[in-house]
């Protein structure tokens, strides 16, 4: 669901994709424009939006919260949206993670 999304917002906008799986992010530069980042640290400080869109909370948690997740530097009024199907448990994590950034 997440590639399709973000093909759709390459259509007019700067979009810049990260996947877990690497053969992903290669089919998905074969048909849309955009950049592809390697790593989730390189959201730091340089996106004014952030969307996701995972399976389940562990990716969640992994992609956001973990040592190298995309939240952990973000810059001031960074607006996160997250498409994935996850608790309202985790939600309410990532939601305390980003207040530290007023996001």
């Amino acid at each position: 669901m997440g590639s399709p999304m973000a093909g759709y917002l390459s259509k007019k906008h700067n979009v810049s994709i990260y996947n877990r799986t690497k053969n992903k992010c290669d089919n998905w530069i074969k048909n849309y424009k955009g950049k592809v980042i390697d790593k989730l640290s390189e959201t730091n400080q340089k996106y004014d939006f952030i969307i996701s869109c995972v399976g389940n909370d562990e990716d969640l948690k992994e992609i956001t919260s973990m040592d190298k997740g995309c939240l952990n530097s973000v810059k001031e009024k960074t607006i996160f949206i997250d498409h994935s199907t996850v608790s309202p448990r985790i939600v309410r994590e990532v939601e305390k993670k980003l207040r530290k950034f007023r996001c």
